[in-house]
């Protein structure tokens, strides 16, 4: 049970979809463009890093959670079902008393352009409680922002980590040649 803490406790509430995509991946007629968008400036880096925090702070409210997530997410569940189902899960977690004490968030990835959009992966380690115990997990959140600028919305890498191809029915236009974080699900016991 503890090796799936991390996707029931982040995974399930930012987006754990566990039934089949709606549709198949489209494909775009446009030349491509160029595969690596600009590195993020030092602004945006803040910028992506006080977003990520801010959206962890969320965890236990599922509509505040679904207006962060990317709504190409919802290319691959219907909003209701995953509403529901994320609700049955977060009932779960405060069973368990499960809740993030600290999150650690590394460097992002290079970033990626998929047509209008900038994607990259921001690392991250989580410390959780859960029934008085102490567990750590490492893991990723996909950040995902217009070209233009905007708000960065986010999706857990639990998400997406067993089903890459996911990623493509989300974001058709993202280069396939990209490089993954590595994904941990196995929360791991912490000594007090």
């Amino acid at each position: 049970m503890m090796t799936s803490i991390r996707a029931s406790l982040v995974a399930a509430p930012l987006a754990v979809a566990l039934v089949i995509p709606l549709h198949a991946q489209g494909q775009s007629a446009a030349p491509a463009p160029p595969p690596v968008a600009a590195a993020l400036s030092t602004a945006e880096r803040a910028e992506l890093l006080r977003q990520a925090q801010a959206g962890l702070a969320l965890i236990d409210d599922i509509d505040a959670l679904i207006q962060i997530m990317p709504p190409e997410f919802f290319k691959l569940v219907e909003r209701s079902q995953f509403e529901q189902r994320a609700r049955a899960e977060m009932a779960q977690m405060k069973a368990l008393d499960a809740r993030i004490v600290k999150a650690e968030f590394g460097e992002p990835t290079t970033p990626y352009r998929a047509g209008r959009d900038i994607i990259c992966f921001l690392p991250n380690t989580l410390l959780m409680q859960i029934k008085g115990r102490l567990y750590k997990s490492r893991g990723y959140l996909l950040a995902a922002r217009s070209i233009d600028g905007g708000a960065w919305k986010f999706l857990d890498g639990a998400a997406i980590d067993e089903h890459h191809e996911w990623l493509w029915i989300m974001f058709p236009e993202l280069p396939r040649d990209i490089r993954f974080p590595e994904q941990q699900q196995k929360a791991e016991p912490v000594s007090p």
